[in-house]
Formats: structure tokens, C-alpha cells, sequence
């Protein structure tokens, strides 16, 4: 079986807004050390070849991990943009080719996400597309938690709080302007199974790419 774990992400209502979309390894749901770019391959090709999309997320939006690599690889255009929120991981380099990269999922008309966010003035051209800031709980501080808050919100973006484990982490979020919660004070990650089907998704997907690339 093919396996892919989800994660809600709630709005301040408690309503389900989208699930991120994990690896979750073989069928014994174990971890190995799947380099990030074929971890977010086998994601990409559960989620949207060997199951019923619609089933797997109900109907919401869902937010898949990209390497700077499958950025740049375009492996995002393969993938609904009404339906996908790019998150970009933390580990990216905002090098122009990165940059320039993330401005043509911009202009195609993806969301983008930034995971796991520290400030860092060099970010800055990438703060600049993103649309959703996640920031993790465990690794800042409840008053960078705030200030990040206060700096991005008159910026317009939307602020997500990632690793949120208890109440009063979550409403001291949602007064500083956060609308959107991710953690297991909510759902711990939800392992997911389906039949795989005996092809080879890897060319399925290469061969879509260069469709999607021919027909622009």
C-alpha cells in the first residue's frame, strides 16, 4: 500500500481550512532517510495518482513541501493550483534562480507558504511572494511568536501557527492576529493507505511536466 500521512490546518473556529500532506514511508509507516525531493515526489504521486484526490483531502486545500531543487524543477505545475499551497521548507536558499523560480509559481497562480519561518533579512525577496507565514511553536519563542505577527499582518499576510500543543498557546495566537493553527493540541497527523498502482509514477509525472511546459 502507498502511504501518505495529513495534518489539518484549522481556522480560529476550529473549521478544517486544508491538510498538510506528509511522508509517511511503507506500509509500516516508518521513517527512512528519503532525501526531501523523493519524500515530496511519493506525496505528489499518492496524493494525486494512486488515490481519489477528493477523498484524500475532502475537498480543501492541501499544502505539499518543495524543495528549492523540485522548485526549480517546475515539478509544482503538475499539481491543481486551485487546490495546492506551495510550502516551501526552511532549509531553501534565496539564491535568483530560487527567487525567480518561486515568481513563476507566483504569477501562475499558486499560493505559497513559508514553513518553519525565522526571520532573516535575507528572506526578504521571498517574504515578499509569499502569501502564508507559518511559525513553529517549538522553535520561537511566544514573544517572536507576536512580533512576527505584528510585522507581517499590516504586510498581509497570513499568519499560521504551526506546533500548537495547548489551549492557551492557541488563544494567545489567535488574539495576536494568527488564522490559522496546525498541531497536535488539534490532530496529531492522520496515516492515510491506499492500493498502489504498478506503474511507474516517476515517468507519469516527468512526462505531465513536459505537457504542462510545452503548453505554456
Amino acid at each position: 500500500a502507498l502511504i501518505v500521512g495529513r495534518q489539518p490546518i484549522l481556522d480560529k473556529n476550529g473549521v478544517t481550512f486544508g491538510y498538510e500532506l506528509l511522508y509517511r514511508g511503507d506500509a509500516d509507516h516508518a521513517f527512512d532517510d528519503l532525501h526531501e525531493d523523493e519524500a515530496t515526489s511519493h506525496v505528489i504521486n499518492n496524493a494525486f495518482y494512486n488515490t481519489e484526490f477528493g477523498s484524500l483531502t475532502s475537498g480543501k486545500k492541501c499544502f505539499i513541501n518543495f524543495t528549492s531543487h523540485l522548485v526549480m524543477d517546475e515539478m509544482w505545475r503538475v499539481l491543481p493550483k486551485d487546490k495546492v499551497v506551495i510550502e516551501l521548507l526552511e532549509n531553501i536558499e534565496p539564491t535568483d534562480e530560487v527567487i525567480a523560480a518561486v515568481k513563476n509559481i507566483k504569477k501562475a497562480g499558486y499560493k505559497i507558504a513559508l514553513d518553519d519561518f525565522e526571520y532573516d533579512k535575507k528572506l526578504k525577496p521571498l517574504i515578499e511572494l509569499a502569501d502564508i507565514i507559518k511559525v513553529d511553536l517549538t522553535v520561537s519563542n511566544l514573544h517572536t511568536v507576536e512580533t512576527l505577527a505584528k510585522i507581517f499582518l499590516p504586510q498581509r499576510k497570513i499568519m499560521l501557527a504551526e506546533k500548537v500543543e495547548t489551549v492557551k498557546e492557541f488563544k494567545a495566537c489567535r488574539d495576536w492576529g494568527y488564522t490559522l493553527f496546525q498541531g497536535y493540541f488539534f490532530a496529531e497527523p492522520q496515516i492515510l493507505e491506499s492500493d498502489q498502482i504498478v506503474e511507474s509514477k516517476a515517468s507519469q509525472l516527468q512526462l505531465m511536466q513536459k505537457i504542462h511546459i510545452r503548453d505554456i
